[in-house]
């Protein structure tokens, strides 16, 4: 997910464009704000730039509101509180669906004091993503667990926003630990969170009470497994993909199905949508953000400090999907293009993309020992 200071440049739209095309599958837009207490000092250049060129909260929700056919990828709001609470949380979150925005986060906003934007968030049918420090201490980050809608944000290191020369020790740390309070409130998703992958033709497991699915078996996409179903290694299988969008109030007999990690799970759940770089999503309800599936459990998505594919690749491995900011605001705010930027863009999905081929790979092998699995 990459993020875009909105109103930075004149053709600020052509860079969400170009990474949406790159193979985005959300977009983080971040409102530029004159104190903006959580980043460094490459979002705040940009904030800057784009509020010197008279931007407001209203000129972009309007210029996003008339492109948003053309917008393909959930787009989540990044924004201070002053900026929700001047409108009003309520008005605010209308604002943002109306626009065509899916997700909201507010990362000056304590926990104890979210009810009000969470409830006027949920009103509105926009996912509110909660955000967890390493510092975060255990009984905090469980209600975090609880309440987060969309994702779950794992900051990397405690500081501000920025590039580093190295991803933080403390990445792996804490989305170990979001994942560790979701295997406890959500135990039927602990299985299916392992390393997996849930596109077709993929192979991947499911742990479920009533049923068996072996490591190796190949996944059809676009099927439901039936819940008590026992399958052996190497059966197509009826199941929930990933790409799959669960919609409130649907019934479906297996709850949750497979999840991914390392990166996979976060490309494939993104709004329930199959979205590949290029491919029409237009007719999808650009409201429906829901990462996670049905009972509560959404991806992590670690950022803070990400940059280039090392990294990328690092933090992937440790979470279910990556945040990159600082360093595309950077080449932004150097003069980089358009083409070059989603180029850029490109570069980072793809190093996503091959931790899919390993954890593939790996099962693909893991199924070809020979031996009764039962």
């Amino acid at each position: 997910m990459p993020y875009l200071t909105a109103g930075v440049t004149e053709n600020w739209l052509e860079y969400l464009f170009a990474m949406q095309d790159a193979g985005a599958d959300a977009i983080e837009v971040g409102f530029p704000f004159s104190d903006p207490m959580l980043d460094g000092v490459t979002v705040q250049r940009s904030s800057d730039q784009a509020l010197a060129r008279g931007v407001t909260v209203a000129s972009i929700l309007r210029e996003l509101h008339d492109v948003r056919d053309r917008v393909r990828v959930p787009l989540i709001a990044f924004i201070y509180s002053n900026l929700v609470f001047r409108p009003g949380p309520a008005a605010f979150c209308r604002q943002l669906a109306d626009t065509g925005f899916s997700g909201l986060i507010v990362p000056d906003l304590p926990l104890d004091e979210a009810g009000g934007v969470e409830a006027a968030a949920a009103a509105a049918g926009i996912e509110l993503t909660l955000l967890v420090a390493p510092v975060t201490p255990d009984d905090r980050l469980a209600e975090i667990v609880a309440r987060s809608r969309g994702y779950i944000y794992a900051i990397s290191h405690m500081g501000t926003t920025g590039e580093r020369a190295s991803l933080a020790s403390s990445a792996a740390t804490v989305a170990a630990r979001i994942k560790a309070a979701q295997a406890v409130q959500f135990p039927q998703f602990a299985e299916a969170s392992q390393p997996a992958t849930t596109r077709a033709g993929q192979t991947s497991q499911v742990a479920q009470a009533g049923q068996v699915v072996q490591a190796g078996q190949v996944v059809q996409a676009g099927q439901v497994v039936q819940a008590g179903q026992v399958v052996q290694a190497g059966q197509a299988v009826q199941m929930v993909p990933a790409s799959e969008a669960v919609q409130a109030g649907e019934a479906i007999d297996l709850a949750g199905a497979v999840q991914g990690s390392a990166g996979q799970m976060a490309r494939a759940e993104v709004a329930g949508r199959a979205a590949r770089a290029g491919e029409d999503r237009s007719a999808l309800d650009p409201h429906g953000l829901t990462f996670g599936r049905a009972g509560g459990w959404v991806p992590v998505l670690v950022g803070f400090g990400i940059s280039g594919v090392e990294q990328v690749a690092a933090a992937g491995r440790a979470g279910d999907g990556v945040v990159v900011g600082s360093a595309l605001m950077r080449r932004v705010l150097e003069g980089a293009t358009p083409l070059e930027l989603g180029a850029e863009v490109a570069v980072l999905r793809g190093a996503l993309d091959a931790l899919d081929e390993e954890a593939s790979a790996d099962r693909t092998a893991y199924a070809e020992v020979s031996g009764d699995r039962r």
